[in-house]
């Protein structure tokens, strides 16, 4: 019938995707890798390069994205849910950085490598997830080495079985 249905605050016009098929449409090859970042406790898994994913360039260049900063990596676990599901995509920037209270992080750590909310504190910086069942929050030790590494997570997106 060709209806959309959408809850939620107002948002730009969709184009149909056969309204573009005579255009070329700008893209950029976002590297991607099969690196499962954990959802709960860490994951150790050695990062193997995978079919690159298209973004739009404009899409990219409006939110001050470089495509040569980013990176694609995929969730594992349920410490996250219900805003990242085991298999969902994270778009992240590839410049470590310091950490920020309320934004999401992909966490180097000796242990492993973690995707969580992040709480910087005075002297400590807390590692929260969003399903507090069995994965309460963690505060890191000053005194790890090697220090921690934050990468910012920019965009998730998953598929609707």
């Amino acid at each position: 019938m060709g209806m959309e249905f959408y809850v939620g605050p107002k948002r730009e016009s969709v184009v149909p995707a056969e309204a573009h098929a005579d255009h070329d449409i700008p893209v950029v090859l976002v590297d991607r890798f099969n690196l499962a970042v954990s959802a709960g406790g860490g994951s150790a898994d050695v990062a193997v390069p995978a079919t690159p994913m298209p973004f739009g360039a404009d899409w990219l260049r409006r939110h001050s994205i470089k495509a040569s900063d980013i990176s694609l990596l995929e969730v594992r676990g349920d410490s996250m849910e219900p805003v990242l599901f085991e298999g969902d995509s994270i778009l992240v920037d590839k410049r470590a950085s310091k950490p920020l209270t309320g934004k999401m992080y992909v966490v180097v750590r000796q242990h492993g490598v973690q995707v969580k909310w992040v709480h910087v504190g005075r002297k400590t910086v807390t590692l929260i997830s969003e399903n507090g069942e069995g994965h309460g929050p963690e505060k890191l030790d000053p005194r790890e080495t090697p220090e921690p590494e934050f990468y910012r997570v920019r965009w998730f997106g998953h598929f609707l079985d």
